[in-house]
């Protein structure tokens, strides 16, 4: 259930922190007070959109915050949360919280970052919501279908998901098919063709090209004549004839040899220098092994070029990578393979496309006949609950027709009603009242409720077009639907306000010429008063009181009564 919601900077709500507690809660307020900011809100915590002009300060992030407890977790709730990686307490708590800035929304759940897409799929399991036009939907033929497999439950689910299964190999078999449809003159086109691509790549030995390595060659190779030039100009710089640096070393070490016969301290000067005049030697010993086997290769240069221009062709036709490439011949060899044994491919395929048909056949013949079995304990269910909503002479027919098998299966459906005596029944979509649309779309919601473990419904509004008699039998449905679930109502009925456990009203008020809207919770009297304004309009009267204040004791005493049968 939603334990607990917050709402800041959206429209009018500055800043509203709601505890909503269990059974049913009432939500009321004169028009333009903020009631159908209410439900936007919640839609939005949900993963529904919203205008960016909702956000009232363009300076301050719009935040909607729900904290949700779920007392036990369904088997399929678990999975869904475990295959996505979305945390959750002991105590089964969920916060969820969306916001919006300037550069658009983000949402996270239990403080990590998800998908708009992931977040209206969690929320199937936390919420349903039935908004104002949601009996507009009713207008549509197209939605009947899914109404009835909402009814029909995991069963349908779990079928239409092995049919779309099917269809989409069936699609890829057929795919597979048309490319293997050629003409002889065109299949041997493709074949020399994909000959010619995998000798090309073969050819290059790809597995064997170190092209790091080559490179490196190249640039040794490439550089062998400005090398040996080097090296020959160090040789001459080093060898002892002439003004040449072995010469002026071994001058230099004799000079130093007279000094040290006239100065025995002057030793070391005289030692380093022959150290000097040796690494000198050795040096010229080593540029002169370098220059020995520098290699100008002309032969090898141009093999290296050719693998080059090679590699740079391959990479032009197949892919930049040598991982592409290979991908690229893996692909032309096994289509290869395939072509040169088209005839008997042709056959698998074809055999397999029958295979699948025969199979979906057979699931679109199961899902039909479930639909059909649920469209017959609908149709008994949404009389009677019609009938107790003040439509008497209802009758209700699911009508199907088939189509061609796709994945949902090969039923179309049609919802047929008459409200009167000899009346044949038409489709919903053509000749309901907006009343006995809203009353349909409440009779469908309360036994598809009844069947459904979703720990929270919100009704925004199911009250239009009904009054007097049937404004209790619906008032009395929804506290019955609150017995084991969390129900919250936005009305403007005093029979569906009377019987709630919890009421909250919305209120409008100019501060420092600004409008805000707030929320709170009443007490007893407060209700009498909301009562009250709800019976008799904007005037309240001592009458109107004690008339609002009948009511809540009778409402009371009604649920107890009731909950008291429902108990033996």
């Amino acid at each position: 259930m939603l334990d607990q919601l917050r709402i800041r900077n959206f429209a009018l709500i500055q800043d509203w922190e709601v505890n909503i507690r269990e059974g049913e809660t009432v939500v009321t307020g004169e028009t333009g007070s903020g009631k159908s900011l209410f439900v936007s809100a919640i839609q939005y915590l949900m993963g529904g959109t919203i205008d960016r002009d909702m956000r009232r300060d363009p300076d301050r992030d719009l935040v909607v915050e729900g904290l949700f407890r779920m007392e036990t977790l369904s088997p399929d709730f678990r999975h869904f949360l475990e295959e996505n990686d979305i945390p959750w307490d002991e105590e089964g708590s969920f916060l969820i919280r969306r916001s919006m800035d300037k550069r658009g929304n983000s949402q996270r759940v239990n403080d990590m970052a998800i998908s708009r897409g992931l977040l209206r799929s969690l929320s199937d399991f936390l919420m349903d919501i039935h908004a104002q036009n949601a009996q507009s939907l009713l207008k549509a033929r197209d939605r009947y279908l899914p109404l009835l497999d909402t009814y029909l439950g995991d069963q349908a689910e779990d079928l239409k998901g092995q049919l779309s299964a099917f269809l989409r190999k069936r699609k890829a078999y057929l795919s597979k098919l048309d490319d293997l449809d050629l003409a002889p003159d065109e299949l041997d086109r493709e074949k020399d063709l994909l000959a010619y691509q995998i000798g090309e790549i073969r050819e290059a030995n790809l597995e064997e090209v170190d092209e790091e390595e080559l490179n490196r060659e190249y640039k040794i190779l490439a550089s062998a004549e400005e090398r040996a030039k080097l090296a020959g100009q160090v040789l001459s710089g080093l060898r002892s004839d002439g003004q040449s640096l072995r010469w002026g070393l071994q001058s230099m070490a004799r000079l130093l040899e007279d000094l040290y016969r006239k100065d025995p301290d002057s030793q070391a000067m005289k030692d380093l220098a022959w150290q000097m005049e040796a690494e000198a030697e050795a040096l010229e010993d080593q540029v002169e092994s370098y220059s020995d086997n520098i290699i100008v290769d002309g032969r090898r240069m141009a093999e290296i070029d050719a693998i080059f221009q090679t590699l740079q062709s391959l990479r032009k036709k197949y892919g930049q990578t040598f991982e592409d490439i290979l991908a690229y011949l893996a692909r032309a060899e096994k289509k290869k393979k395939e072509l040169d044994s088209i005839e008997s491919l042709r056959s698998t395929l074809i055999d397999r496309v029958k295979g699948l048909d025969d199979e979906i056949e057979v699931i679109a013949g199961q899902l039909s006949q479930l639909r059909k079995e649920a469209a017959g304990h609908l149709e008994d269910r949404i009389r009677e609950e019609l009938q107790e909503m003040a439509i008497k002479k209802v009758d209700f027919l699911v009508n199907f027709q088939e189509k061609t098998v796709g994945p949902d299966g090969r039923d179309e459906v049609d919802f047929m009603i008459s409200t009167n005596p000899g009346q044949p029944p038409e489709s919903l979509s053509k000749v309901a009242s907006g009343g006995e649309m809203s009353r349909f779309m409440l009779a469908f919601k309360i036994v598809v409720a009844q069947i459904q473990n979703v720990p929270s419904l919100i009704f925004d509004e199911i009250d239009t077009g009904i009054s007097g008699r049937t404004a209790q039998v619906v008032a009395e449905k929804i506290s019955r639907l609150s017995e084991d679930r969390q129900v919250m109502v936005i009305t403007h009925l005093p029979q569906i306000a009377a019987l709630a456990d919890n009421h909250l009203k919305i209120e409008k008020k100019v501060e420092e010429s600004t409008t805000y809207s707030y929320i709170r919770s009443l007490d007893f009297q407060g209700r009498v008063e909301e009562e009250a304004r709800l019976i008799g309009g904007a005037r309240l009267t001592d009458t109107t009181r004690r008339s609002a204040e009948e009511m809540l004791h009778q409402a009371q005493e009604l649920k107890a009564r009731g909950a008291g049968e429902r108990r033996e």
